[in-house]
């Protein structure tokens, strides 16, 4: 502040927020000793293996058997065809809706359309939940890859 007495006080009131000692932060986080170490042999320390490559192989095996027996579940359930989604269309002259899988390609005996009911109907809830079985299926097979 002694080097600035002689400005006017404009100058004096703008820069005087910005000093060290006007800041809500203590001089010990400005300093560079104060900023932790992130180094490997850091972060080593201060974090030790405790795992060996067999406690590792042990884990990706269990890892495995879980996805696999998971996969086999979802395929008993029964999962959606490839390639389609559900589409809902009004019916003529009614307020209910009919709900259809739809497929860019022809896979249900050469349409590319197959009728699945009325909405909120038991079938149809079968089919959301084989789409979703499906999309999960996906999830777990990706997962698999790298394993």
């Amino acid at each position: 502040m002694d080097r600035l007495e002689g400005y006017q006080g404009s100058l004096l009131e703008e820069v005087e927020p910005y000093f060290l000692s006007n800041l809500p932060i203590e001089a010990a986080e400005l300093s560079p000793w104060a900023i932790p170490d992130r180094s490997p042999k850091a972060e080593l320390e201060r974090y030790p293996l405790e795992h060996d490559a067999a406690d590792v192989a042990e884990a990706t095996h269990d890892t495995i058997a879980r996805l696999e027996q998971r996969r086999s579940q979802l395929l008993a359930l029964g999962v959606a065809p490839a390639g389609c989604w559900l589409e809902k269309a009004k019916c003529h002259k009614r307020k209910a809706y009919q709900v259809f899988y739809r497929a860019e390609q022809p896979i249900f005996g050469g349409r590319k359309r197959l009728y699945v009911g009325m909405e909120g109907s038991p079938a149809v809830q079968e089919a959301e939940a084989a789409i979703a079985r499906r999309n999960e299926l996906k999830s777990v097979d990706r997962l698999l890859i790298p394993l």
